[in-house]
């Protein structure tokens, strides 16, 4: 599955996720001067899922034409990331909702209702594609999706269940959705309270695309010197992972990507953790340990003053990149860190390229952006809920 979400995969599939921007972008346009406050996060999420699902399951979903954004998949989301906690120690409750999501008495339009029909949906679209695999057999020489893919490997036959994959696919999903549109809204949120980062990033920009229309690809906006914050040539670690700009380095730094402490456990080996006083610290072999990227992200002696939005401090510290935790780092980094980057410029772009000075910000402020609760992913201290007002032009 990881060669789906490689680099070269990822820039093949930057026309799907342009066409969806652009899309986002038209029905943005449509709230222009109409006075009526634009939910971003809603929207964000209808453009992620719309964009991972096509991917996985060669489904248009289509969640970016429902009017207002409003989703259901969005609320079955909030209440598994609500149930996290719960979930992590008490696992079985997850399938006992599914064996009970059909029989009658199940109760409808409630917040499990959303959650479970969601996953049933997910596994519908498994079973699917398993049946179209085996009607077409070998006439179709290139699966053209994900799950096809999978379905169509040399797995042992116990590894391609119904489910099984439909948990593979829920999760990435879930994975390919919430924590990039999450990303996207506050990096939104920061660019457009900030008018001389909006400033700047607008006259980059401008050069940059000279019609809105026609969005260059990820390659040419990584060479934008205020939008691109190269990793320092001596930081080999640094270099494993994607290029990010200034700004967008700053808004995952501040979006945190996966907030819950990640358990890693070095099975054969100890471990060896030096402090800040320079104490060196064993740790033994198959000790399970934790972290959370809001640590260092908020960190002070890494980041100073570390609630301030500034993006210059990655162009003034081009080491600080091995800092940056939200895809996490090493052999478990995130399987998509390529498609949410490529996601985060092209969105990002499209934004502050279409709308500029006539997108603002809307009975919202830095408490619906700062982190407030651990429910898996960050979760602020009022609503999650970003809103703008888009003026004429």
């Amino acid at each position: 599955m990881g060669n789906f979400f490689s680099k070269a995969a990822i820039t093949k599939l930057e026309p799907l996720v342009a066409r969806n921007v652009q899309l986002l972008c038209a029905k943005l346009q449509e709230y222009a001067g109409s006075g009526r406050p634009v939910p971003l996060v809603d929207a964000f999420n209808c453009l992620t899922v719309d964009i991972i699902a096509e991917y996985a399951f060669l489904k248009r979903y289509r969640y970016l034409e429902i009017p207002d954004f409003k989703t259901p998949f969005y609320k079955a989301f909030e209440v598994a990331f609500q149930m996290s906690s719960l979930v992590k120690r008490l696992p079985w409750i997850i399938p006992v909702m599914d064996s009970l999501y059909s029989v009658p008495w199940f109760p409808k339009d409630s917040n499990f209702d959303y959650l479970a029909e969601w996953r049933q949906r997910v596994k519908d679209q498994i079973i699917e594609i398993k049946q179209n695999a085996k009607k077409l057999g070998d006439q179709r020489t290139e699966p053209i999706s994900v799950f096809e893919a999978v379905v169509r490997s040399d797995l042992p036959e116990h590894e391609k269940s119904v489910n099984r994959l439909a948990e593979e696919a829920a999760l990435i999903v879930a994975a390919g959705t919430d924590t990039t549109a999450w990303g996207s809204s506050v990096i939104a949120f920061y660019v457009f309270s900030k008018s001389e980062v909006l400033s700047r990033l607008s006259q980059e920009l401008a050069g940059a695309i000279p019609d809105a229309e026609s969005l260059p690809s990820c390659t040419q906006l990584e060479r934008l010197p205020y939008l691109m914050s190269l990793p320092d040539p001596s930081n080999h670690s640094a270099q494993l992972t994607p290029k990010h700009s200034a700004v967008i380095s700053e808004g995952l730094r501040l979006g945190y990507g996966v907030c819950q402490r990640l358990p890693r456990v070095s099975p054969h080996a100890p471990m060896s953790f030096r402090s800040s006083d320079r104490k060196v610290w064993e740790i033994p072999a198959g000790t399970s340990m934790s972290m959370t990227s809001a640590l260092i992200h908020t960190n002070p002696n890494i980041f100073p003053d570390p609630l301030e939005f500034r993006p210059e401090r990655w162009i003034e510290n081009r080491r600080l990149d091995r800092y940056l935790l939200s895809f996490s780092k090493g052999d478990r980094q995130c399987l998509g860190i390529n498609l949410a980057t490529a996601e985060l410029y092209l969105s990002t772009a499209a934004l502050v390229r279409h709308f500029g000075k006539r997108m603002t910000l809307y009975n919202t402020t830095v408490d619906n952006v700062e982190l407030g609760r651990d429910y898996f992913v960050p979760w602020p201290k009022e609503k999650k809920s970003i809103q703008v007002l888009i003026g004429k032009g």
